[in-house]
């Protein structure tokens, strides 16, 4: 009886200690930029460890969160045999099993975000990017550059004579599928043709995806700003803010 409650705690100790160090270290990443500047993730942690594109970050998640799902009901299932074996009051039984499944609760809400950046962006060397135009939505523009600012304060700037234009936003007619494009040059141009048929939030939608082309961002999945085609999001995902992370910190 007492190697059987000793083998017991062991095994319990053992399986706690690695799903906490599998919590901490689970939440560590470093981001590596290939050529084609696909950002990938070095995930490390129990059960799985490896390097995981972003575009097929969701699958994997699903998976990690399955196996912590398996994790956590282990040290449930344990903790009520070592509690069989070791008497304890029933409210210390129902503590334990509470505690591993918030721990699980917790760890299935974190979710990994998904940064796409260009090789390019039109930030100048004082990490700023100042803009200017005779585009007639430039409103939608100045609404953009708030939403940008928000996150990371005072990178777009309206142009002015103390600084140096790096953006310019202009208007094309053209009859295709195209919202707007932004050009390695520092140009921001908008097509009326497709433009003038968008509500509110889609052409600050257009205006704000175009600003982070500026700042160096690629495009990503449709719950983004970034999102190839146009939506009516105007708020930033927390992948938009990983991706102007990981180009915020090329500036130089």
């Amino acid at each position: 009886m007492k190697n059987k409650k000793v083998s017991l705690l062991i095994l319990f100790l053992i399986i706690l200690i690695v799903y906490v160090l599998s919590i901490v270290l689970s939440r560590s990443k470093v981001s590596v930029i290939t050529n084609d500047q696909t950002v990938y993730m070095i995930k490390f942690g129990f059960p799985f460890t490896g390097i995981v594109q972003f575009d097929k970050a969701l699958t994997f998640n699903y998976i990690n969160l399955l196996l912590d799902f398996i994790i956590t009901a282990l040290l449930v299932i344990l903790s009520a045999l070592v509690c069989q074996v070791i008497p304890v009051k029933k409210s210390v039984l129902t503590s334990v099993i509470v505690c591993f499944s918030f721990i699980s609760f917790l760890s299935c809400t974190y979710s990994f975000a998904s940064a796409k950046i260009q090789d390019w962006y039109l930030v100048d060397s004082g990490k700023h990017m100042d803009i200017d135009g005779n585009s007639k939505y430039m409103t939608y523009i100045n609404i953009g550059k708030d939403i940008w600012n928000d996150y990371k304060s005072g990178v777009i700037r309206n142009d002015s004579g103390k600084v140096i234009q790096d953006v310019y936003c202009s208007d094309t007619y053209a009859e295709n599928s195209i919202n707007a494009t932004t050009y390695e040059n520092g140009r921001i141009v908008f097509n009326t043709y497709n433009m003038s048929k968008k509500d509110l939030k889609e052409k600050i939608n257009v205006a704000t995806h175009e600003l982070g082309h500026g700042l160096g961002l690629d495009h990503n999945t449709s719950n983004d700003i970034m999102y190839k085609y146009s939506t009516e999001r105007t708020s930033l995902s927390q992948n938009d803010k990983e991706s102007y992370d990981r180009s915020y910190s090329r500036y130089k």
